[in-house]
Formats: structure tokens, C-alpha cells, sequence
């Protein structure tokens, strides 16, 4: 009974050495993506620009930036570094998920300062292919309608620092208001309102 058992923790032991040297055979090219990024943590591999291929994001501890890396699917890739914000104080544990469904990576981030409060998100809206464009507004911001001049139907877009309640109202040349297009409290973000009122007549409103 013991050469039994001594014979089959012996094979054992050959099949786990055959393995792992055949796991030993295979190699790992080094290539550098950044050298110039101090204390990254979190990273996250994903597809951040609808390209088909695995971009990377991170957060930067010394450097107090949120940021990610192209990926241009070459060979070898060449990454791209680009940067979502460089103003977020020791940001730590970052994390990546589709935080508003749409089945696009955003950057969810907080931050480890002592005394701060700052728990932020950055939406990727996956038009443009750029992350480092899309973070929240650092101040509030009316930005001129299109079309212009005026057109029955319009865009007018807005940006606010922080929640606040929004009142967006339509006035003719009599300040008459003709029309509400905001008016609720909205969180700190760019809005973008589509306006349809075919039934104004051509002339001058402000808003």
C-alpha cells in the first residue's frame, strides 16, 4: 500500500514538472507605454473609443490626473496619452463602468486629500472618440443658439460647475416670456436643449 501510494505521488510530480515547464516556455516582450505618468493606480483596460481595440485608463496619484491611452492597434501599438482632467487632488481608487447605461466606459473617481470631499464621474459620450474632452464644467456657461439667427427649431446649450436649479426662458422683444425651456434643478454637467416651436413668428427673442 505505501509503494502504491509513493508510486502516484511520484507521477504526480512528473505530469506538474512537465507542465510547468511547458508554461515556462512561454515569453513576455517588455514594451513601455508611458514614462512620464507618476503613480498610476486603478488602471482599467477597455475599449473607451469604439474602435474595436483595448484602450487603458488610470489615475495619476502625483500628477493628480485622471487620463487614458489610445491604443492605435499597431505593431507594435503605439499608445497615445491623453487627458480627462489634471486637476483632481490625490485621486484614488478609480474605477470604470457604464455608469449611465448608454454601454460606454466612464471614469468614476474620489479623492484620498485629507479633508476633501470631491467624488467625481467623467461621461463618455463616445462621439468623438475623446475622453479627455468630456468632464464637468469648472464654471457656468450660455452658449449661443443654433442655428442663428433665429430658426423655429434650435440647439441651445448650457454648462454648469455645480447643482443648482436652472430657469431657461424664451423672451420676445416686450419681455413676455413665450416659452420655458428649463426649470428644475439640474446637477453639474453640460445640457444640451433641443428647442421645436414652429409656431413663433420670425423676429428677436433672447433667452
Amino acid at each position: 500500500m505505501f509503494k502504491f501510494f509513493y508510486r502516484f505521488i511520484q507521477s504526480t510530480f512528473v505530469v506538474l514538472i512537465v507542465v510547468a515547464t511547458n508554461l515556462a516556455q512561454i515569453n513576455f516582450p517588455e514594451y513601455n507605454v508611458d514614462n512620464n505618468t507618476y503613480g498610476t493606480g486603478g488602471i482599467f483596460v477597455s475599449d473607451l473609443d469604439g474602435d474595436d481595440d483595448l484602450d487603458a485608463l488610470a489615475a495619476s496619484l502625483a500628477d493628480n490626473q485622471i487620463l487614458w491611452w489610445h491604443n492605435d492597434s499597431g505593431d507594435p501599438i503605439v499608445w497615445t496619452k491623453l487627458i480627462i482632467t489634471n486637476n483632481f487632488t490625490r485621486p484614488w481608487t478609480l474605477y470604470a463602468a457604464y455608469l449611465d447605461g448608454d454601454e460606454k466606459t466612464d471614469a468614476f473617481e474620489g479623492s484620498s486629500h485629507n479633508g476633501s470631499n470631491l467624488v467625481k464621474w467623467w461621461k463618455n459620450d463616445g462621439k468623438t472618440g475623446m475622453v479627455h474632452a468630456l468632464s464637468f464644467p469648472e464654471e457656468f456657461k450660455l452658449i449661443q443658439n443654433y442655428p442663428n439667427p433665429f430658426n423655429p427649431a434650435r440647439k441651445i446649450t448650457y454648462s454648469i460647475s455645480q447643482r443648482s436649479f436652472i430657469s431657461l426662458k424664451d423672451f420676445d422683444l416686450l419681455g413676455n416670456v413665450v416659452a420655458i425651456l428649463v426649470n428644475e434643478e439640474k446637477i453639474n454637467w453640460t445640457y444640451e436643449v433641443d428647442f421645436n416651436r414652429y409656431e413663433f413668428t420670425s423676429g428677436i427673442y433672447f433667452y
